[in-house]
């Protein structure tokens, strides 16, 4: 029970409770936290006679399952288990009632006096008996009325929960708690907009970055003019993949472009068969080669044969 208990009620409350055994009223249940709603008892009774119109009605037709209501106030209220729902709803009237003419605990069956002071839960009383315009007034807001001021301090004392929630903070936590948990918010939402321009920026870096790279790399391939021949398709492919574009055209060492240039440029009878002054393209023969690729493996598409045929070709020129 004590577990229940502790696990429901705020850890201040829940100590005052047991150390001095005091009562609450609806409005003191509802500041301490014991309660979330209060009501009055006239918009109870209305609710009871509501259920009690309802009672052997289709609940397809009201929407309402008063058989469900009746079993939690049966249970509430701790009714034999073969309470009919007429019963139940009298003992929630007579219960009503009878709340009326109940008396404060007298002196003679509160805790016994000690040193010649008032026991504890007299003392809580007369500390409660502060007005809630009183209690209104520290909480900033101006009232002219005891109702008024009550409904005010009570809109406030149900607002402070989902607060508190939305925090992450304990339904007890002190107002400067709460302050501190927004003043450390506001800071980090200042800093998220600072990191978000900084993210921003370094997006425009590695941006230009990678326009560097994928010029650099294809500048290094048309250092063979055939393939210089197909810049604009190079750098298309580069710009949409660039993983893939280097896994298909791999980057030359510099010696290997030095070599490769020398090679184009010497004198046509040293220049190797596959780079043929005949005026046949690069892409041509990655054309031709690709033709044969796809006859040799009917499930290869015409792209990827092309793909694979441009850079067997690459190879063997830089080879």
């Amino acid at each position: 029970m004590y577990a229940t208990v502790a696990a429901r009620l705020p850890q201040a409350t829940l100590h005052d409770s047991i150390v001095t055994g005091r009562r609450y009223g609806g409005a003191e249940a509802l500041v301490a936290g014991i309660v979330e709603h209060i009501a009055a008892e006239a918009d109870v009774l209305r609710e009871v006679d509501k259920l009690a119109a309802m009672i052997g009605s289709d609940e397809d037709e009201t929407g309402v399952d008063v058989d469900d209501i009746i079993e939690c106030i049966r249970e509430a209220m701790r009714l034999p288990a073969l309470t009919t729902a007429a019963e139940v709803i009298a003992a929630v009237r007579k219960a009503l009632a009878s709340s009326d003419d109940d008396a404060p605990p007298s002196a003679s069956n509160a805790l016994p006096m000690l040193s010649g002071h008032a026991p504890a839960p007299l003392r809580m009383e007369s500390i409660m008996s502060i007005t809630f315009i009183t209690l209104a007034a520290r909480l900033g807001i101006a009232c002219t009325d005891e109702g008024a001021a009550q409904q005010q301090v009570l809109a406030r004392a149900e607002e402070s929960l989902p607060i508190r929630r939305q925090l992450g903070l304990s339904v007890d936590a002190s107002a400067k708690d709460v302050e501190s948990k927004i003043v450390a918010l506001t800071a980090d939402a200042a800093r998220v907009t600072a990191l978000t321009a900084e993210v921003e920026a370094l997006k425009v870096i590695e941006a230009d970055r990678a326009a560097r790279e994928v010029s650099a790399h294809v500048d290094a391939l048309c250092a063979d003019p055939t393939l210089a021949r197909a810049r604009v398709a190079l750098e298309s492919f580069a710009k949409a993949d660039y993983a893939a574009f280097s896994k298909a055209y791999p980057r030359p060492a510099h010696g290997a472009v030095s070599q490769l240039s020398q090679r184009v440029t010497s004198p046509a009878s040293e220049s190797p068969t596959h780079l043929s002054d005949q005026g046949e393209s690069h892409t041509d023969r990655a054309d031709v080669l690709a033709v044969e690729l796809m006859a040799k493996d009917p499930k290869l598409t015409y792209a990827s044969a092309l793909k694979r045929a441009s850079t067997i070709l690459v190879q063997k020129a830089v080879s």
